[in-house]
Parts: C-alpha cells; structure tokens; sequence
C-alpha cells in the first residue's frame, strides 16, 4: 500500500513538471505572429546620456522595421548591474531586451555585481557602436609619436600623466594594460572626456585618453596631436595609426555598445529581432541621423559580439 502511494505520488509530481515545462514552451503560434505588442528596450543609463541617446535615435526605426511600438526604460545605477540583472529575470519572449556598454557588462559580473554570466546567460543580438579612444598630447608636446611617449614612460616611471575617467573606465583599464607592459604613466582621474580636454588644454597633464571623434576638432584647430587609436584607422584622423599599427597590442581600446536579450528567447523571435537591428543599421536614413549625433556606428552580428564578449572576459577577470 505504502508503496503504491508513493508512485501515485511520483507520477503526480511527474505530471506537475511535464504540464509546468510545457506551460514554459513559447506558443508556436506566438512565435510565428511575432511581435504582436510594445517591446521593451532596458537601457543601463539615464535619459540623455550616452547609452540612451543611440537607443532612442534607433526606436523610430526599429518600430518601422517590426510593426510594433519600442518602449525606451531607463534603469540607471550600479554602472549597468540593475539594467542587466532586470534584463536577465525579464520573461524570454522577445519582448524585452537590453542594450549594453562593453566591458561594463562584463566587468559588473567579473566584480560581483551581477548574478547572470555576461555571455552564457544572455542571448546575443548584435554589437551596433564603438567608440574608438585616441592616446592625446598638446600640439606642443615634445612627443611626436606613441613610440616616443612610450618610451619616455619606460625608462621614467610615473614621470608623465596620463588622465582616466574613473577606476572601473576603459580609459583606467587601458591605463593598466600599459602599466602591465611596462609602461607606468601616473593615472589621473578627470570627470569624463570634457575635463581631460580642458586639463590637457590648459597643461596640467601630460596626455589623455579622450573618445576619438572628441578630438578631432582639437587636431583640426592645431591644439591638440593624437598619437595612436584604439580600432581600425579614422578618415577624421588621417596618419593617425592605431595601437596595432605602431606594434602595441590593447585587446580592450574602447566601448562597445549592443543589444541583448534574456536567455531562453524561441530561435524564430531571435532571428526577427537580428534581423530588424542589422536593417536599421544598415539603412541610409539612420546612418546620417547617427552622423548628425555623433554616434559611431560599428555592426557585428550576433556571434560576433558574443565572440567580443569573450575574448574581452579573461583581460578583465585579470584586472579585477
């Protein structure tokens, strides 16, 4: 008898799991009708800043290209561990998805701040931005390439400045990838681009590390030279090698900006999803209106990212 019982009771706990699994399935018609409502873009910054000003030049056309209203959601704090941890728990079914700033995505995790992997846990759509760093002096700085400042800063220990903006920054972090080849600047910390610009403008640092296309004004006026970027080469800096060129490597030289999605997401919903972001991209209309903001755009699908992602992992758990 105590027997029977407890089969009875397996089998119902058995039937429980099968009817709660297929509960979970994402309904084929759902899929094929996809999307059918508002989508939800989880933004890791406050309205105006960085993060959500590339979003919201894309909703307009992202809402041409799925049929369906995009919903912009500011989730500030934390430098992106609240978006992300929000995005991660959201239900996968396409109709929500976050957008990202690499290696904060990834150093959020690597810190602790973030319970879900940065790239196991998330479905990746695509990378859609770079912003390229550029290595900066004064026109009238003694060092006339990268090589020279370099070797300057090998053979005089934290003799020169090199500006940063915030211990956990890309710009800190390709501080101490220099450090770790040998090359010890002394990092000062500036309040974003603006105050490196007008501290190495004004002479009280040696070099800064500055977003690449802020320069470029600067080099046209003959205030500033840039010595080496982060990337591929500029058409707005032309002979300005990269650190590659000049024989440097710097596997983490800028921020990438892409979209994500929650784990689980049906494969169908996926592909849709890739495909409106590359159209959206790749259409001329938005090209200029992402010139007219200053955004650099830089696609790569969505292995290609995850593959960024990856590659870009074991330098931070290293730093961190």
């Amino acid at each position: 008898m105590k027997k029977a019982l407890f089969l009875s009771a397996c089998l119902l706990v058995l039937a429980g799991s099968l009817v709660f699994a297929a509960g979970e399935r994402e309904d084929p018609a759902a899929v094929d009708a996809f999307p059918t409502g508002p989508i939800e873009i989880i933004i890791p910054g406050g309205a105006g800043g960085g993060v959500d000003v590339p979003v919201r030049a894309m909703a307009p056309f992202l809402e041409a290209e799925l049929g369906v209203p995009i919903v912009p959601n500011n989730l500030a704090g934390a430098t992106g561990a609240i978006a992300y941890t929000a995005l991660a728990r959201s239900t996968p079914d396409g109709y929500t998805i976050g957008y990202t700033t690499s290696p904060a995505f990834v150093t959020v995790y690597v810190q602790g701040a973030l319970y879900a992997h940065p790239i196991e846990d998330f479905e990746h759509l695509a990378q859609v931005i770079f912003n390229a760093q550029a290595i900066t002096v004064r026109a009238d700085s003694p060092f006339q390439s990268f090589e020279e400042l370099l070797a300057h800063a090998e053979s005089n220990p934290e003799s020169l400045s090199l500006t940063h903006t915030g211990a956990a920054s890309v710009k800190a972090l390709m501080g101490n990838l220099l450090a770790d080849e040998g090359y010890d600047f002394r990092l000062v910390a500036m309040d974003g681009d603006a105050g490196t610009i007008v501290s190495l403008l004004g002479g009280h640092v040696d070099a800064g590390i500055i977003m690449a296309p802020l320069t470029v004004e600067y080099v046209e006026s003959g205030d500033m030279r840039v010595l080496a970027l982060s990337g591929h080469p500029r058409e707005d800096l032309p002979g300005v090698p990269t650190f590659e060129q000049v024989g440097f490597s710097m596997p983490i030289g800028g921020t990438t900006h892409g979209f994500v999605a929650p784990k689980g997401v049906d494969p169908a919903i996926l592909a849709t999803l890739r495909q409106a972001i590359h159209n959206v991209i790749h259409n001329p209309e938005f090209q200029a209106e992402a010139q007219r903001l200053g955004l650099n755009l830089s696609y790569a699908d969505h292995n290609s990212y995850r593959e960024f992602l990856q590659s870009i992992y074991p330098v931070l758990r290293a730093q961190f």
